[in-house]
């Protein structure tokens, strides 16, 4: 995997408040950033992991059909 490097800014407020919680989890600025945009990854991404089709717990525990229970997985989101 090729890696990138990338640059930001940050004003002092945000660096000291980064720098405090990244040495509070004995973690360099560098660790904590990616932890950061990792994050923001996940909770940014087109996957929803809230959405039923994702939840194996409901789907694959049935005893119907797949197909057969569709609107039933479905009508829980509304």
């Amino acid at each position: 995997m090729k890696v990138i490097p990338v640059q930001s800014e940050l004003n002092m407020d945000e660096y000291v408040e980064l720098k405090k919680r990244a040495e509070e989890r004995g973690i360099t600025l560098k660790e904590a950033v990616k932890e950061a945009i990792s994050i923001w990854l996940r909770k940014n991404s087109v996957f929803n992991p809230e959405d039923p089709f994702f939840n194996t717990s409901k789907m694959f525990r049935s005893k119907k059909d797949l197909a057969e229970r569709h609107d039933e997985i479905y009508e829980d989101t509304g």
